[in-house]
């Protein structure tokens, strides 16, 4: 009788082991070699010298762990609003004794506050029933409302006609 033989079975067979027991030594060669870069830290322990040949004398002063110092913004400076303007209220003249009478000139008008116009800011145009309306300042206004003491008197594609104290105002985008 005549037994089969296998073709090179057993180099192979022994191959995979060996490729194996070297895929396994260079990973731990890796794992090993990070291991040994890593920072070394020093905990209480390792710092507390073991008894030796100088177990009574006193160690000599270590300098303390570094600690971590936090970058420092420069300081914001600000500048001062200026101060408000003096009123200039005119008191009442005293009654004056016998002689001759002091008068108050009144305050010059380019002391007096200069009035504050008012600001407005057109957002949208359209037509609501057949009507124009335009948002002004967040506000839906339509011809004729009053919008912050203004009054809408026309409204255009492009602009909204304001009236105010007998001044007209042309609101635009």
């Amino acid at each position: 009788m005549v037994g089969a033989s296998g073709w090179g079975g057993g180099r192979r067979a022994r191959a995979l082991p060996v490729a194996a027991a070297l895929a396994a030594a260079g990973v731990a060669g890796f794992l090993f070699a990070q291991w040994a870069q890593r920072p070394k830290v020093e905990t209480a322990a390792s710092a507390t010298p073991a008894p030796g040949p100088n177990a009574g004398r006193a160690a000599p002063p270590t300098a303390p762990p570094a600690t971590y110092a936090a970058p420092t913004l420069p300081a914001v400076v600000r500048e001062a609003a200026p101060p408000p303007a003096p009123s200039r209220t005119v008191a009442p003249p005293a009654p004056a004794a016998a002689g001759p009478q002091a008068t108050l000139a009144p305050v010059p008008e380019a002391l007096a506050p200069a009035p504050v116009e008012p600001t407005f800011a057109l957002q949208a145009v359209t037509e609501q029933d057949g009507q124009p309306v335009a948002i002004v300042n967040g506000q839906l206004v339509r011809v004729g409302d009053m919008i912050e003491g203004a009054q809408v008197v026309r409204i255009d594609a492009q602009m909204v006609e304001l009236s105010k104290d007998g001044r007209r105002f042309v609101v635009s985008f």
